[in-house]
């Protein structure tokens, strides 16, 4: 799966800073992530799955959040959001 196909599956863009941080940085209205109404742009994800998301790519990421949307369920995230 490339990441232009794991974006639109998803509906949602991970960005990774330079700090080692990944945060939403888009959700497409209408997708799967948008309609689960879960993850809000913004919202920096600290763990997926039990697994730390530190130092990992955004390709990786995603396809962590797809593999688990598909073949389990959503997955579990330990995510902070910033104040409104």
């Amino acid at each position: 799966m490339n990441n232009s196909y794991l974006t639109l599956l998803q509906g949602i863009t991970l960005k990774k800073g330079d700090d080692g941080k990944c945060v939403v940085a888009r959700i497409l209205h209408g997708g799967m992530i948008h309609r689960q109404g879960t993850l809000h742009v913004g919202d920096e994800l600290r763990d997926i799955n039990g697994k730390s998301v530190f130092g990992e790519s955004e390709l990786t990421l995603q396809q962590l959040l797809v593999c688990s949307a598909l073949f389990d369920s959503f997955p579990e995230m330990y995510l902070v959001r910033p104040p409104s």
